[in-house]
């Protein structure tokens, strides 16, 4: 709209053209350069509609009221100041969460979890696993009391911490979840925009409603092939740090499947231990494989070779079990390849062999690559 024309209309229909088609950013500026706008930028209803529309939270919302403990209540721009404090939140970095347990301390959870759930919404599942981290950090730093102010209240700032890093969890597993199925996106569109004008619990229960596995996934993950196998792990794998999807994924498998899944994960393991062991009883020649030492790092490297074989595998091609033996091959000569061990001229077979097998233990496991404790779950 041409600014001309925008300036004849009457300051409600510029205001709701403000809240239907400006960012707060370009209202302000609209505000900075021309005096006529100040009234309009002043009035506490402009600001009171933008944060509903920004932030998901109605007039008639007790948790606007509920931030006069951090606000002036006084202040004559008091939604105005409501929205600046929702915006610094909503970025949701370390100095935003400090901003929630503020909000924690003064009023009450039911407060923080209304304002931070409705600003998970728009959170892609790579932002909350930032996020995630941040809230981890802080919770950390809560427990070994390296946060002063924080002290008196440990308790309660780590049960608010836990609680929210378990919401965020559960807003994880719903953007997974709504992946799997054709029409997933929109169907969690609509539950989030419900977000908006209902209440939390509300909120919960219709994401518990649809958020279901899609038949047709449903029937291959109980299939009892390589497919479905590889599918799970590869799944599983990706989302290591979700531990709920594996209980979640747990009450759609049959007994049959959890009992096919658990066999296949312990063939993979031993066959994983016995080309590992076969691999480097051949480089360390001087050892035996019978050798404590021995045995303790080619399990220890067994879980890295396990992991990376996971990575690697296509669905859309599995290799059969000779292709798998050559895979397993290729990690473990790389592995071997890149052993940094100091030798003189006069160091012998036997000594270069003990320095080889215990820089294996110096290989670390990405933590990606522990889901021993996931499998179990898987198929409990």
């Amino acid at each position: 709209m041409e600014l001309s024309i925008f300036e004849d209309l009457p300051d409600d229909i510029k205001k709701d053209y403000m809240i239907n088609f400006m960012s707060v950013k370009d209202i302000n500026t609209l505000c900075s350069i021309n005096n006529d706008y100040i009234s309009i930028c002043q009035d506490e209803e402009l600001w009171l509609k933008l944060i509903y529309r920004d932030f998901g939270l109605p007039r008639n919302n007790r948790i606007i009221d509920n931030l006069k403990e951090i606000i002036e209540i006084n202040n004559k721009r008091y939604y105005y100041s409501v929205y600046k404090l929702l915006a610094k939140i909503k970025i949701l970095k370390r100095y935003s969460i400090d901003i929630l347990i503020d909000i924690f301390l003064k009023t009450n959870k039911s407060t923080v979890y209304n304002i931070y759930e409705r600003l998970l919404v728009d959170k892609s599942f790579e932002n909350l696993e930032e996020i995630k981290l941040i809230l981890k950090e802080i919770y950390t730093d809560t427990i070994s009391d390296s946060i002063p102010q924080y002290v008196q209240r440990k308790n309660d700032i780590v049960d608010l911490l836990r609680s929210l890093i378990k919401r965020l969890k559960q807003r994880q597993l719903a953007l997974l979840v709504f992946s799997f199925n054709q029409k997933g996106e929109k169907i969690l569109n609509k539950l989030d925009a419900g977000l908006f004008n209902g209440s939390i619990s509300n909120y919960h229960k219709n994401i518990d409603i649809y958020a279901v596995l899609d038949p047709d996934l449903t029937e291959l993950f109980n299939s009892n092939t390589d497919l479905s196998f590889f599918t799970l792990i590869k799944l599983i794998q990706d989302n290591y740090t979700l531990e709920n999807l594996v209980f979640f994924l747990n009450k759609y498998l049959s007994q049959i499947t959890k009992t096919f899944i658990m066999d296949k994960y312990n063939n993979l393991i031993q066959l994983v231990i016995d080309t590992t062991s076969s691999f480097f009883a051949n480089i360390l020649s001087t050892i035996p494989p019978t050798d404590l030492i021995f045995i303790n790092r080619v399990n220890h490297i067994a879980k890295f070779v396990i992991g990376k074989y996971i990575d690697l595998i296509d669905l859309n091609r599995l290799p059969s079990q000779e292709e798998s033996v050559e895979i397993l091959l290729e990690i473990l000569d790389h592995i071997n390849n890149n052993i940094e061990i100091k030798t003189t001229s006069s160091t012998n077979q036997r000594n270069i062999d003990k320095m080889k097998l215990d820089a294996l233990k110096n290989i670390t496991i990405p933590q990606k690559y522990k889901i021993d404790g996931l499998m179990h779950f898987l198929t409990l």
